[in-house]
């Protein structure tokens, strides 16, 4: 390869972190055709820096944590003291985020991670259920559809995937009515005031769906807690 044809992979490399919000796989890199031998070149000339294995950015790249947890985790979900913060149901922004996530999963993108992260491994089948998407953003997230009907599965329930090829800020964020299900069902995880502000504020909102909550807490084994302690109020 001449230093002309080198330059020119240095540019779409380059062009391709900045279009993914300052983070870009490996994969993505190669379909610009970047090659794994031309990307080591780069992160040994400082091209490029490896932000983890597998994920570039470039040696001068700013972002903020939440631009970093969609691009190293945009495959989990937001979920416990993370989405209750972000859906304003507590007022502290935890110290770790909360993230569910396949109990496929390997253990160790969790290990020594560039941002705490705290992961709940959650079955394949139940992960997507009553999750809505949202976009990751300098000092918080927007929620796209919140207010709005989720997607359906075929047996009408709430469920939203996520493409591994989707937008480095686009995440899932469980919806208010999965989560309080989630909330009962670590609650002995979870600080007392915040478990007990949590649902509260889910009895006290007005976008909460009842049908939805009952057939999550069934697949979340919570319906006797749900009918104990959310049940009479409503």
């Amino acid at each position: 390869m001449t230093s002309e044809e080198y330059e020119k992979k240095i540019h779409a490399a380059s062009a391709l972190v900045l279009r993914q919000h300052g983070i870009a796989r490996t994969r993505e890199l190669e379909a610009e055709g970047i090659s794994y031998k031309t990307l080591l070149k780069m992160v040994a000339d400082g091209s490029l820096v490896r932000a983890k294995s597998g994920y570039y950015t470039l040696p001068d790249a700013s972002f903020s944590e939440e631009e970093l947890v969609g691009a190293l985790y945009g495959d989990g979900v937001l979920t416990m003291e993370s989405a209750l913060f972000f859906h304003k149901y507590i007022d502290k922004k935890p110290d770790a985020w909360r993230i569910a996530v396949s109990k496929n999963t390997s253990k160790s993108r969790f290990i020594n991670p560039p941002v705490p992260i705290e992961p709940y491994y959650t079955e394949e089948r139940v992960l997507p259920i009553g999750a809505v998407e949202c976009v990751l953003q300098k000092n918080g997230i927007r929620i796209e559809n919140e207010g709005l009907p989720e997607k359906e599965d075929a047996a009408g329930e709430g469920v939203l995937s996520k493409s591994e090829d989707a937008a480095a800020d686009s995440m899932r964020i469980y919806g208010i009515d999965r989560l309080i299900c989630d909330v009962l069902k670590y609650e002995e995880k979870m600080d007392r005031g915040d478990f007990k502000t949590a649902v509260r504020a889910y009895i006290d909102d007005e976008r909460k769906d009842i049908a939805k909550l009952l057939s999550y807490a069934k697949e979340r084994k919570v319906l006797k807690k749900v009918q104990s302690m959310i049940g009479v109020w409503l």
